[in-house]
């Protein structure tokens, strides 16, 4: 039997429950243990929800933390500082591993902002591969009203965006790579003029079909149209957009406005959305969720007619394609990453203008959407047939193998 290649996965998000990033670090281990001796490093703060599973018994699981951080979550206050800290602990640990055993293969997988390669690059003899990496992605000017006082960080991390292929570490790293891949036109665009060996589009995350696969029914027109927000309520997401939409269709459209909002999510800005609902008098048509398992999102969507994602700045959105793989078609901006998810028709993207010229933008869609439901299940049908031909981790697993083979017989 031919002995399989050795493979290190670095995911400093990496668990079974949780969506999100760490959901993208474990389906990507789940599908590469199968061709190769995969080992896997990642925070201890994942141990315990690794645990006994099933993937545990087929990968090499690493796991490393700073003693103060062993209990600090990954939305936790000054995780991304402390995740350029863990790059290190992971180059010390793994360069350990390199020695004792060569990997053939490295390849840096989770919280991949065009920021910030890893350093695992720096590992001797094996090929790496960074991406699909984003981040690249910049709020637009007109819409800095979703982010407040939080405003001025994002005009300083977009310098260090647009500066990121003058950065010594960003350009050695490229360098060294076997590959790039990007998760969508922005991030590629920052570091086109790079000397990069092979660079690729492709999504980080992906989606299992779910059965069955048949698009939704129209939505009753005796009862309001069901949409749902999902997210970690912080200032990208913008939630404020959602609500001030609600708002808009309300005062432009009376009892026309047939819609309600549901928000599941949790975050720092919910009391503060919590209050805006009353401020915009729309206690009866926005109601809050508790936030619920990863597992049990395709019971959610059950009850859903259409996801609105509002986000300003995003590499893609995981739960965009949760919804499109449950046929409830996507009300959403026109740009960056969920650009390149809805290309098939099956949903609506909303150009981006002012924040006020958005909201009513978003509204008008919603009011549409409530009152002439003749499209609905050709847009579903559609959601459906985007994730089986461009999104499937099945589609991705080919892909990524057949590059990895060819980058290890190169080397």
């Amino acid at each position: 039997m031919k002995k399989k290649k050795r493979v290190l996965l670095s995911a400093f998000a990496c668990d079974p429950i949780t969506g999100g990033e760490p959901y993208v670090g474990w389906q990507w281990a789940q599908f590469l243990c199968q061709s190769y001796d995969l080992h896997v490093v990642t925070r201890t703060y994942n141990k315990s929800r690794i645990g006994n599973h099933e993937l545990a018994k087929q990968v090499q699981f690493h796991y490393c933390d700073a003693a103060f951080s062993l209990r600090r979550g990954h939305y936790s206050r000054f995780n991304r500082l402390y995740y350029v800290y863990w790059q290190w602990l992971a180059l010390r640990r793994m360069r350990r591993l390199h020695r004792q055993q060569p990997f053939d293969l490295v390849h840096h997988v989770t919280y991949n902002s065009v920021e910030m390669p890893g350093l695992l690059w720096r590992l001797p003899g094996a090929a790496f591969v960074w991406g699909p990496v984003g981040g690249g992605q910049l709020p637009p000017d007109s819409l800095s009203e979703v982010y407040g006082r939080a405003w001025l960080k994002q005009r300083l991390r977009k310098f260090l965006k647009l500066s990121a292929k003058y950065n010594p570490v960003i350009r050695i790293a490229t360098r060294r790579a076997a590959a790039v891949l990007f998760a969508n036109a922005d991030t590629e665009a920052l570091l086109r003029d790079l000397p990069i060996k092979h660079g690729e589009r492709m999504l980080e995350t992906s989606i299992h079909e779910r059965t069955p696969s048949r698009p939704r029914n129209q939505p009753g027109s005796d009862r309001p149209l069901r949409v749902t927000w999902i997210g970690h309520i912080v200032p990208r997401k913008a939630l404020a957009l959602a609500l001030n939409a609600m708002a808009s269709g309300l005062r432009d459209y009376g009892d026309e406005f047939r819609v309600e909002l549901h928000v599941l999510g949790d975050g720092p800005l919910l009391p503060a959305a919590r209050q805006m609902v009353e401020d915009l008098q729309l206690t009866d048509r926005v109601t809050f969720h508790d936030v619920i398992p990863h597992a049990e999102i395709d019971a959610f969507f059950e009850g859903a007619d259409i996801l609105l994602f509002t986000s300003v700045q995003d590499t893609s959105g995981n739960v965009v394609l949760e919804a499109m793989a449950n046929g409830v078609p996507v009300v959403a901006l026109n740009h960056q990453g969920v650009k390149e998810m809805v290309t098939m028709g099956g949903g609506v993207l909303v150009d981006v203008c002012d924040f006020s010229g958005t909201v009513r933008r978003l509204a008008d869609v919603l009011h549409s959407f409530a009152n002439n439901r003749v499209d609905y299940q050709a847009m579903s049908n559609a959601a459906l047939d985007e994730v089986r031909e461009r999104h499937t981790w099945q589609l991705k697993s080919r892909k990524i193998t057949e590059l990895y083979d060819t980058l290890i017989n190169q080397g």
